[in-house]
């Protein structure tokens, strides 16, 4: 697959800002810890805070093979952080998120819901992700870069914001599926040996996913921690 120069820039631009400091500042950390409720930081058992979303979304789950291999990802950098306060997504939650309909500071009418899994059907089509490399961001989001092939999600983004009025304009650019966060500065050493892994692993591929259906989900806790499956779209 060729990897979309954009995307690949798009995400560097992002990722390698974390590197030009010697850890993680407070200050960005502070965008991933306001997902999650106070009292379970502060016994460092992150759990993610409710609320109220609804948006289409490829995996929960992906297949077990796939799952496997972003799990191997996630204990490689757990290895490296040790005991510093992190989120990790539960296997089961990992997903890909194609568009949102609505966010949480958003109003919501049940009769979109009938509008959705009318028109959906006709727009999608198989989608094909390369994962290559991951990256932390400044913020502590730990990412793994996928790299649609033909830009195929991102011209369905498109078509689906162009067949609804009550669409957000807030959408994301990328092709990724997030599988935690960092969520305390974790200190000079940890920080390089961090930022080792993702340099020796940036160009390594994880794994070639084909998307053949996407999942209409009402989702109540972030992270898919809770959360309703509305419909089932296959391609």
């Amino acid at each position: 697959m060729n990897i979309s120069q954009d995307l690949h820039k798009s995400y560097n631009a992002v990722g390698n800002l974390t590197w030009k400091e010697n850890d993680f500042l407070e200050k960005n950390l502070r965008i991933s810890r306001e997902l999650f409720t106070e009292d379970s930081l502060n016994i460092r058992k992150p759990l993610p805070r409710k609320f109220e979303l609804y948006a289409l979304l490829a995996g929960l789950p992906f297949q077990d093979e796939i799952i496997r291999k972003f799990v191997h990802i996630q204990s490689k950098i757990k290895e490296i952080i040790d005991n510093s306060l992190a989120y990790w997504v539960l296997p089961e939650n990992f997903g890909l998120e194609i568009i949102v309909f609505k966010w949480p500071e958003m109003k919501w009418k049940n009769e979109y819901e009938n509008i959705i899994i009318e028109l959906i059907p006709n727009m999608i089509s198989n989608i094909q992700v390369d994962f290559v490399g991951f990256q932390i961001n400044p913020d502590g989001c730990i990412v793994l870069k996928g790299f649609d092939k033909e830009n195929a999600v991102l011209k369905l983004r498109k078509k689906i914001k162009n067949s609804f009025t009550f669409i957000p304009e807030k959408q994301s650019s990328w092709v990724h599926v997030p599988i935690g966060r960092i969520l305390e500065p974790v200190g000079k050493e940890k920080f390089n040996l961090l930022y080792d892994l993702i340099n020796t692993n940036k160009s390594n591929h994880i794994a070639e996913v084909e998307i053949n259906e996407l999942k209409f989900i009402h989702e109540k806790r972030w992270y898919m921690e809770n959360r309703q499956e509305l419909f089932n779209f296959r391609v």
